[in-house]
C-alpha cells in the first residue's frame, strides 16, 4: 500500500416469446404490425391496446372454459398454535393452494404456498405485505410439496412478521411448464397471486406489498416487478428485492460446450437435460452411462434416492453435459432464453444483490441483465457483494430498503450513475497548470491538475475527484497518444494526502516522466477523498477503479490527440484499483478501448488482516494499515466505535498514525515504533466481524475482467500476505480471467523485479495474445 518511486529503473524501454412477457420486452416486429396489437397464444397482448388479455382476473382457457380468478383459494389448511410450522405465537398461518396463471400458455394453474399474519391488531389500512419467493427445490413436478414449502421459511418469516408485515410465501406450482428450467415469469405470477390468496385467507391485509426472493425466487420477484402493474392492478407493489437471481442462464450452454462448468452448474445442466427427457431432446448424446443410470437422483427433491445426488455429482464431469451438435444445443438454449427475466419496464423500484462467488450464476450474466433493465426504464439499484455465493447475500440492509418503500421515501437508481451512460463521469470540473511538476518532465510535455466527476462504487452516487493528467511532447501517432493510467499506493486517508497537491507528486514524477518519454499520455488519479471531497474509502477497490477509469476520460477532455486505447498499472492500493478498473471498464466506459492492467503487489482482498489482528499477529507494516482501515470505515459508518479497536499507545497517538502532512507527521514514526499488534486489536468478536464484513464487500475479484492482467507479488510481502493474493487470483481464474501472475520468491511489498511489465503493456497495445497462467 506504499509507493514504487524506485520502479523507474526497472522499466524496460430471442428466443421463443411467452405470451405474458411481450408486454414489457422490446420485440423486433415487421413494419406492417409495428403499431398494431400483437396476437399471441390466442390473446391480444401489447401496451396501449384496450383489449382483453391474460392480465384480466377472469379469463377463458384455450378451450374456452372459464377458470377461477387468480389468487382464489383451492384448498387451505390453517396451522394450529401447536404446529411447529407456526412461526410466531399468537399469529396466524396456513398452507394454501390457489389459482395462478401459466406465463407460457395463459392457462390457469394451481400454485402452493404459505400465508401468515402477525399477532395483534392490524394497523390502519391493514397489514402491509411482504411476499417471499423461495429458491427452486428441484426439477420434478412434485417438488413443491402440497404440505410444506420448498425452503425452510421459519427464520425469514419470523423476521418479516416481527417487522409488522403479513407474509405470503410462494413455493411453486403443481405442474411446471418447463421442468428443470428456472421459469421466472410463471414464478412471478404465482408470487403475485400468493398475495391475493393471503388477502382472501385473512382480513385486515393491505393492498400495499413488496417482494423478496432468493435465487430462482429472485428471478421470480424480478419478473413479478415487470408484470405487476398489468397483471395485478388491484394491488400496489412498492418495491422488490432480488437476491442472487437466476436472471438469465443461457450462458450455461456456452460453458457446457467449452467444458468450463462449475460443479454446481454441471448438476443444474444435468437436471435441465433430464427434465427435457420429456421433450424431443436426445439425451443419449449428452450423458455418460453413470449419469444416465442415476438420473432419477439428479432430479429428485426427496425420498430414498436423494442421498445419491452427491455421488452422481462426483462421478459427473464437464464432458457429461457437453452439447455436441447445434441440433442438441439450440432447444436447450431457447428454453433457457425463454425462461430468463424479461428486463421490461418496472412496476416499482427493484433492488438486486448478487455475489462474486456464486457457483451457479456467473456475476457477468446478472450484470448483463441489469444493463438491459436500465435501458428498459424504471428505478433500479444493485450491489455486487464480494465473497458471497448464491444464497448467502446480506438480507439485513434489504429489510431497511423495503421499509423505506413502505414509508414513501424515494428510491435511488444506479442506472444513471454506474451504468454505461453514467452522466458526466469523467467531465472536468476545473483544470490548472502545475509548472513545478512540469519542470521535472521531458521538455514540451503538458501537465495539469484536474477536478473531474466520477462515481462512488458502493452507492453509485456521483462524486468529484482530483488528479493529474499528462500529455507527451511532439507529434502524436495516428489515433492519438495511447494512455497509461497509474494507480498509486497508499498515501493516507485525509484530503491533503493526494498526489496532485505535491510538487513532486510524492515522488511519482520520475515514473510519469518515464511513461511520457516512452510515448504514453498519463492519468494519475488521487482517488475519492484524497485531494478532493471526502471521505476516502480506503481499500474500496471498486470506487478507486472507477476513479482510474474516469481519470482517462478527464485526460482526454483536457488535452487533444489522446487515444481511446488505454492500459493501467498500479501498485498496492493502486494495484487493486487497476484490477477493479479492469473488471469495470467494459461496462462502465465502453467508449474507451481498454487493453490490460498490470497489478503490482495488489491489495485485492485484505480480510485476512482482521484475522491477524484477532490473533495479535499483525506485522509492523500491517499495524498502521489496520489503523487506517478502521479509521476510514468509521468515517463511512459512524456507528463503528473506534475505541473497540484502539488501545494503549495506539489510542494515545491515533491521529498521528493517519497523518500524511502537518505537525503530527513528525510524531508518527516515533508512535509506530512503540505500537504493538494488541494495540489495534478488536475488543470483541462482534467488532472483528463488523470490519471483516465491510472489507469482504470491497474485496476482489467482484466480476470477470474486461481485459488481460499481469499480477506481480512477493512471497515475503509483509503488508499484503502472499496467500491473500494467491486466493484472489484463484477466484479470478475461476471467473474466466486471462492472467499472467508471478509470485516472486523473497520479494517484498516494495521490492519486486518489474522487468518485463512495460513490455507486457506494449504487447497489449500491439494486440498480441496475452499469456495466461490460469489455464
Amino acid at each position: 500500500m506504499s509507493s514504487i518511486s524506485h520502479a523507474v529503473r526497472h522499466l524496460s524501454a430471442p428466443s421463443s416469446m411467452r405470451a405474458i412477457r411481450n408486454t414489457g420486452r422490446r420485440v423486433r416486429r415487421p413494419a406492417r404490425v409495428a403499431t398494431a396489437c400483437l396476437m399471441i397464444a390466442g390473446m391480444m397482448v401489447t401496451g396501449g391496446c384496450a383489449v382483453p388479455s391474460l392480465f384480466d382476473h377472469a379469463r377463458a382457457t384455450a378451450s374456452g372454459a372459464m377458470v377461477a380468478e387468480p389468487g382464489s383459494i383451492v384448498a387451505i389448511d390453517h396451522l394450529s398454535d401447536s404446529d411447529a410450522r407456526q412461526p410466531v405465537p399468537g399469529g396466524h398461518g396456513a398452507l394454501v393452494h390457489y389459482r395462478s396463471t401459466d406465463a407460457h400458455t395463459g392457462k390457469s394453474r394451481t400454485a402452493s404456498g404459505m400465508v401468515f399474519v402477525p399477532p395483534g391488531v392490524a394497523p390502519r389500512g391493514g397489514w402491509p405485505v411482504l411476499a417471499f419467493a423461495s429458491a427452486s427445490p428441484g426439477t420434478e413436478t412434485a417438488c413443491p410439496a402440497p404440505t410444506a414449502p420448498a425452503v425452510e421459511p421459519e427464520p425469514t418469516v419470523v423476521q418479516y412478521l416481527s417487522h409488522g408485515y403479513a407474509v405470503a410465501v410462494s413455493t411453486g406450482s403443481a405442474a411446471s411448464a418447463m421442468p428443470g428450467v428456472p421459469d421466472s415469469a410463471t414464478a412471478g405470477l404465482a408470487l403475485i397471486d400468493s398475495v391475493r390468496a393471503l388477502r382472501r385467507a385473512y382480513p385486515n391485509v393491505s393492498t400495499h406489498w413488496a417482494a423478496i426472493g432468493v435465487a430462482q425466487g429472485g428471478a421470480g420477484v424480478w419478473d413479478a416487478d415487470t408484470l405487476a402493474h398489468r397483471y395485478a392492478p388491484d394491488l400496489q407493489l412498492l418495491g422488490a428485492v432480488a437476491l442472487s437471481p437466476t436472471a438469465d442462464m443461457t450462458g450455461l450452454v456456452s460453458r457446457a460446450q467449452r467444458g468450463t462448468l462449475s460443479n454446481d452448474q454441471a448438476r443444474l445442466v444435468q437436471q435441465t437435460q433430464i427434465a427435457h427427457g420429456r421433450h424431443p431432446l436426445d439425451l443419449d448424446t449428452r450423458r455418460t452411462d453413470d449419469v444416465d443410470q442415476n438420473r432419477a437422483a439428479q432430479s429428485t427433491c426427496g425420498g430414498a434416492s436423494r442421498p445419491l445426488i452427491a455421488d452422481v455429482a462426483r462421478m459427473s464431469g464437464p464432458l457429461d453435459v457437453v452439447e455436441p451438435t447445434t441440433a442438441a444445443v439450440e432447444p436447450l438454449r431457447a428454453s433457457l432464453a425463454a425462461a430468463a427475466v424479461s428486463a421490461g419496464p418496472l412496476s416499482a423500484p427493484l433492488s438486486v444483490v448478487y455475489g462474486t462467488d456464486d457457483t451457479v450464476v456467473d456475476p457477468a450474466w446478472t450484470t448483463d441483465v441489469l444493463r438491459r433493465e436500465c435501458a428498459a426504464g424504471g428505478t433500479l439499484t444493485w450491489q455486487l457483494e464480494s465473497g458471497t455465493g448464491r444464497t448467502d447475500t446480506d438480507h439485513t440492509r434489504q429489510i431497511d430498503w423495503v421499509t423505506d418503500r413502505f414509508g414513501g421515501r424515494p428510491a435511488q437508481s444506479s442506472c444513471q450513475t454506474t451504468s454505461v451512460d453514467a452522466e458526466g463521469a469523467g467531465a472536468v470540473v476545473a483544470a490548472a497548470p502545475v509548472p513545478t511538476v512540469a519542470s521535472a518532465l521531458p521538455p514540451g510535455s503538458h501537465a495539469a491538475r484536474v477536478l473531474y466527476r466520477s462515481t462512488e462504487g458502493d452507492t453509485g452516487l456521483p462524486t468529484v475527484v482530483s488528479g493529474t493528467v499528462f500529455s507527451p511532447a511532439g507529434t502524436p501517432p495516428p489515433g492519438g497518444w495511447p494512455v497509461i493510467a497509474y494507480g498509486h499506493g497508499t498515501t493516507g486517508i485525509d484530503t491533503d494526502c493526494g498526489l496532485s497537491g505535491s510538487p513532486t507528486l510524492q515522488g511519482q514524477a520520475a515514473l510519469v516522466s518515464s511513461f511520457l518519454s516512452f510515448g504514453y499520455a498519463v492519468s494519475l488519479p488521487d482517488y475519492q477523498g484524497l485531494g478532493g471531497p471526502g471521505p476516502h474509502p480506503y481499500l474500496d477497490a471498486r470506487t478507486a477503479g472507477l476513479n482510474v477509469i474516469d481519470s482517462v476520460r478527464a485526460l482526454r477532455a483536457t488535452f487533444p490527440d489522446i487515444s481511446t486505447r488505454w492500459g493501467a498499472l498500479g501498485h498496492s492500493q493502486g494495484g487493486a484499483a487497476v484490477w477493479s478498473a479492469d473488471e469495470q471498464a467494459g461496462t462502465y466506459a465502453p467508449e474507451l478501448a481498454f487493453v490490460g492492467a498490470v497489478a503490482l503487489a495488489p491489495a485485492a482482498s485484505v480480510t485476512g488482516i482482521v484475522d491477524k489482528s484477532d490473533r495479535r499477529t499483525l506485522t509492523t507494516d500491517q499495524i498502521p494499515a489496520f489503523a487506517l482501515i478502521v479509521t476510514s470505515l468509521q468515517r463511512l459508518h459512524p456507528e463503528l466505535d473506534l475505541d473497540e479497536y484502539r488501545h494503549g499507545v495506539a489510542a494515545e497517538h491515533w491521529s498521528a498514525i493517519a497523518a500524511c502532512a502537518g505537525p503530527l507527521l513528525g510524531e508518527r514514526a516515533a508512535a509506530l515504533a512503540r505500537i504493538r499488534s494488541a494495540d489495534v486489536a478488536p475488543d470483541t468478536a462482534v467488532a472483528s466481524d463488523r470490519v471483516h464484513r465491510l472489507l469482504a464487500r470491497w474485496a476482489l475479484p467482484q466480476r470477470p475482467a474486461s481485459a488481460p492482467m499481469s499480477v506481480l507479488y512477493g512471497s515475503a510481502d509483509q503488508l499484503v500476505d502472499a496467500g491473500w493474493t494467491t486466493n484472489a487470483l484463484h477466484r479470478a481464474c475461476a471467473m474466466g480471467d486471462t492472467i499472467e501472475f508471478d509470485e516472486q520468491a523473497g520479494g517484498t511489498h516494495s521490492d519486486l523485479d518489474l522487468t518485463g511489465q512495460l513490455p507486457w503493456l506494449r504487447d497489449r497495445f500491439a494486440g498480441q495474445p496475452a499469456p495466461d497462467n490460469c489455464r
